[in-house]
């Protein structure tokens, strides 16, 4: 039985005598915030942010979803002690309706092994079709079935245009998703999701009190008439959106350490934080040795940049704080935000800053792409997402990535389709 009718079962079964009057309604669209700009909307392999691994999940499918067969035709099979095989699901068509073929899915985890987050693939070190239905794993080391479907989960493992949505279209500030009719697990309910980035919290608050968004994840509800209870990601240290400042490579070693002295990270958090948070666990701040270790640095004297992603509303008052902070102990700092993209670009090339604002999913904090080498960890931060009550079936999944597939419209008997 299609997932969204067993959903959907459930629902109905749960509903109550007042829910008796209401109905779900297929089709409908929606507008969700986005907590940042994507900078690379569809493209599985480049989704670093957020903001674009969400769009990955919507658009792209991979062989498994929360290590559960999604392109798979069930679970990986050991066949030697580095080798594993995974079939793949028949049936399956992309947005252009296309068959996806093994060789489409090994040449995505081959394009996904040779690029910069091509890490995520832990211990698969090589793929190769086996015929039209097989993939054939070749690994570094042991590993058993539950950990590599877990592994091949990864949004950036994905097909591209596989997914229950299709990219209708996206710019700096808006996406539009339109449901895939030819979805192998049934098209959704919705007909379109327009993600959208606002450029304050008030803008998002406002769209979603005056009923032209579904969702607001920014900011605090003036008043609560026609809002469901709020979904509520942890901020644990297993799921959790990881804030931090990351340094350029050039920063002196002396220097590093002496940001990292200079840091109180919990007073960021009190400051910045405005959804769940919590403070990461790190020495205590000690600005006397901060100031005696500059004293030596190329750094001193020096007006330093540090940049922020203007995307992000709690970025530049991150900023505002740790500048603050640095001042204290002798250093000049110059706050820069900059476009997501501009942002992004600087970083890759590792010029025009010498410190930045960084944000990392759970499944990249503490790596290569994520600030490590120094990068002085603040805070980590869930999401608390308002929604209106109409709206059902959203779910926030273990990473803390929206998900819309099973999402629909709850309506009133009789109500306008909308």
């Amino acid at each position: 039985m299609d997932r969204r009718v067993i959903a959907l079962l459930a629902l109905l079964g749960a509903a109550t005598r007042a829910d008796a009057e209401t109905r779900p309604v297929p089709g409908g669209s929606i507008v969700v915030p986005l907590g940042e700009q994507p900078v690379a909307p569809g493209d599985p392999v480049r989704a670093l942010r957020w903001a674009d691994q969400v769009i990955a999940l919507a658009t792209s499918e991979g062989l498994y979803q929360d290590g559960r067969p999604a392109l798979a035709d069930g679970d990986p099979v050991v066949t030697s002690p580095l080798g594993a095989r995974v079939r793949v699901r028949a049936g399956v068509r992309t947005h252009d309706g296309r068959p996806v073929t093994a060789a489409e899915v090994a040449a995505a985890l081959d394009k996904l092994r040779a690029s910069p987050l091509g890490f995520v693939l832990g211990p698969v070190r090589g793929v190769q079709a086996v015929g039209s239905d097989a993939v054939e794993l070749a690994l570094s080391a042991p590993a058993a079935p539950a950990d590599l479907a877990a592994i091949l989960s990864a949004p950036q493992a994905a097909v591209p245009r596989t997914g229950p949505f299709v990219l209708g279209g996206a710019d700096a500030h808006e996406v539009r998703l339109d449901a895939f009719s030819g979805y192998h697990g049934g098209r959704p309910w919705l007909d379109r999701v327009i993600l959208r980035a606002y450029d304050s919290r008030s803008n998002e608050v406002s769209a979603f009190e005056l009923g032209s968004a579904q969702m607001l994840l920014h900011g605090s509800l003036r008043r609560r008439d026609g809002a469901g209870e709020p979904l509520v990601w942890p901020a644990t240290e297993a799921a959790a959106l990881l804030t931090f400042v990351g340094f350029a490579a050039a920063a002196p070693p002396e220097a590093r350490q002496a940001v990292a002295l200079a840091i109180d990270a919990d007073a960021v958090r009190r400051f910045a934080a405005r959804e769940p948070a919590t403070t990461v666990a790190r020495p205590a701040a000690n600005p006397a040795r901060a100031r005696a270790l500059l004293a030596s640095s190329a750094w001193h004297g020096k007006t330093l940049t540090l940049l922020t992603d203007k995307s992000r509303f709690a970025d530049d008052d991150v900023a505002q704080k740790v500048q603050a902070q640095l001042q204290r102990v002798g250093l000049t700092v110059r706050i820069e935000s900059a476009s997501a993209s501009e942002f992004e670009r600087r970083l890759a090339a590792n010029s025009g800053f010498d410190l930045f604002v960084g944000q990392c999913a759970p499944q990249l904090a503490g790596t290569r792409v994520c600030g490590d080498g120094g990068a002085v960890a603040l805070y980590r931060s869930g999401l608390r997402a308002h929604h209106a009550l109409e709206l059902r079936g959203l779910r926030i999944d273990a990473a803390g990535r929206l998900r819309f597939d099973d999402a629909f419209l709850w309506r009133k008997a009789g109500a306008a389709r909308p």
